[in-house]
């Protein structure tokens, strides 16, 4: 499976991050459908798919709604969202034969199940990540790596379901947070880079390390193709200080990455002794950065 390269890693590092995030143009023209499609494998499936997180955790657990309690203790209130359920166990049909390579997974959740129905908060806990890791795996992703490069995160109402998908990644430029690219539901709805947190933030949140990336998922990150306001190898900000020969930051006029002066002093290619231009320095780029007052 693909990685992004160090070059894209290093550019999407260069926007300033908001919980809303950016746009990826384009991106919703082709699909993904829902949060779950990108973040799982990049591509559309239906709900119906044996692979979506809402048949897999169909196929795991054998929980139902206790109607007779619900219309007892929440009749015709439509404000009320509480839900009773049966905890009857993990399906018999749960076996390594329809989830292969998830033997300790099935294990950890036949083995907490009764706690965790039982409200053990440390059994539920132990179920999300069991359910998130089994999700990962029969879509392709390679969960429980040590590289924290590229994260999967799943939130959730309940210790045996699911609400949103994302994954981020940890930029290049050090000390800053991780990114977060994510979707919501909808042909209509664009996928979204630059985001500082997953959404439904209000909900539990399992996250899993994998170790790589689907080729369709690099694809669609791969559609960000230009540099954002923050210095490329460090992610400085421009702030209000405007540019002068002391604190001099530079943009390549080719591709549009940023330096900020400590940066963009090091950037080699000078031609003459007061030439204030220099070689950018992003792989592959032949341009040359000019000197900016303001981001």
């Amino acid at each position: 499976m693909p990685h992004l390269t160090p070059k894209q890693i290093k550019r999407l590092g260069s926007f300033t991050l908001s919980r809303d995030g950016i746009v990826i143009p384009g991106a919703h023209a082709i699909g993904p459908g829902a949060c779950w499609n990108f973040a799982l494998t990049g591509t559309v499936l239906a709900m119906s798919d044996a692979n979506s997180p809402q048949m897999i955790c169909d196929a795991l657990f054998d929980i139902t709604l206790d109607e007779e309690v619900q219309k007892v203790f929440v009749p015709d209130d439509e404000e009320e969202n509480v839900e009773f359920f049966l905890y009857h166990g993990i399906k018999r049909t749960a076996t390594v034969t329809t989830f292969p390579n998830c033997a300790n997974e099935l294990n950890t959740l036949r083995a907490n199940f009764a706690a965790a129905s039982g409200g053990n908060p440390g059994a539920q806990a132990t179920c999300l990540e069991a359910l998130a890791s089994i999700i990962a795996k029969r879509n392709g992703l390679r969960p429980g790596v040590v590289s924290d490069q590229y994260q999967l995160h799943m939130r959730t109402h309940a210790w045996f379901a699911w609400d949103h998908f994302a994954i981020s990644l940890k930029p290049a430029q050090p000390g800053r947070p991780r990114i977060f690219i994510q979707k919501v539901t909808g042909n209509d709805k664009p996928l979204k880079h630059a985001c500082w947190d997953i959404w439904d933030e209000h909900l539990e949140e399992v996250t899993l390390n994998i170790g790589e990336l689907h080729a369709t998922q690099i694809a669609f990150i791969n559609m960000v193709n230009t540099y954002g306001d923050l210095c490329v190898e460090c992610g400085e900000a421009h702030g209000y200080l405007r540019s002068n020969p002391f604190h001099a930051w530079h943009r390549c006029t080719t591709c549009g990455a940023i330096y900020c002066p400590r940066h963009g002093a090091a950037l080699l290619g000078k031609r003459a002794w007061n030439d204030r231009t220099r070689a950018c320095g992003q792989t592959a780029c032949m341009g040359r950065t000019t000197l900016i007052s303001n981001v």
